[in-house]
């Protein structure tokens, strides 16, 4: 598992040029939110907005998951700077490729990913509201508009009673993990779209016999990326909120930080799957 993240992370630093995507995406982001907050704009154009906006980012995800595709099938540690070089803009040139091949297969995977995991997720939140209880979410939402300091954040916490406190760590606990379970599977199964032949359905549930056959690695990364995570979002609390620079800056660091897990999760089905395969064949 070590010599996966350096792997990755010696893999991300020899293609950088592959992040160009993501900046484009997240400019996109901010023009379209600016015309979303506005009054003015009709219901029609903003959902007209936001499915282009969807549509754009599985496009650019799918560009990546072939182009890392690529990347990881070609990388050698033992290539010069001039090597290293021609890959990568060799590799990056097929980004567009691998988006008209694959785009439709991806799409039509979403729609299956997001609505089975969208039912799950019901289930467990009727199951917690009913033992539980709901958080007010709207007036702590609200209130988090209003903060503007660290001191202010503290200030608004202690403002809750120990079973309201419960109650949201636990609601706030199950969001967290069901997001990064939400992220690992589903750029595992962009992976495995991308990687195999078979057809949607099939691609799902061997996406599910991956997760169940390589659980403890599984679990490691995705404690892995909550890490990651939690500690740029800390940061950019702690020092980005009194710093438009350094909130900048964190921005960027997490541009990369999402490059870096796409293509963690990328090498990490195509080592899996080498692994299998070779073990297939000596058995053989």
């Amino acid at each position: 598992m070590k010599k996966l993240i350096l792997k990755s992370y010696s893999i991300l630093k020899d293609n950088l040029l592959f992040i160009q995507p993501i900046l484009i995406y997240i400019l996109l982001i901010m023009i379209s939110s600016q015309n979303l907050v506005e009054k003015s704009m009709g219901i029609i154009p903003k959902t007209t907005m936001i499915l282009s906006v969807v549509l754009f980012a599985i496009a650019i995800t799918t560009g990546l998951l072939y182009i890392n595709k690529k990347a990881i099938s070609d990388y050698n540690p033992e290539d010069s700077n001039v090597e290293i070089a021609k890959k990568s803009i060799k590799n990056f040139k097929t980004f567009f490729a691998g988006i008209g091949e694959y785009f439709s297969k991806i799409i039509s995977g979403t729609i299956l990913y997001v609505g089975i995991y969208m039912l799950i997720f019901y289930l467990i939140s009727i199951y917690l509201s009913h033992t539980i209880g709901i958080p007010p979410i709207k007036t702590i939402i609200e209130e988090f508009n209003k903060i503007e300091n660290i001191e202010q954040i503290n200030a608004y916490a202690n403002s809750f009673n120990r079973q309201e406190l419960i109650v949201i760590n636990i609601w706030s606990l199950v969001f967290i993990i069901a997001s990064l379970v939400f992220k690992f599977l589903g750029i595992l199964y962009g992976s495995i779209l991308i990687s195999e032949k078979d057809n949607i359905f099939f691609c799902f549930f061997k996406m599910i016999i991956f997760f169940l056959k390589n659980l403890f690695p599984s679990i490691f990364i995705i404690v892995f990326m909550m890490f990651l995570y939690l500690t740029i979002n800390l940061l950019t609390m702690v020092i980005g909120m009194n710093s438009i620079v350094f909130g900048l800056f964190f921005i960027f660091i997490a541009l990369y930080l999402n490059y870096y897990i796409i293509l963690v999760l990328n090498f990490y089905n195509e080592r899996t799957k080498t692994n299998s395969n070779n073990r297939t064949e000596c058995i053989g």
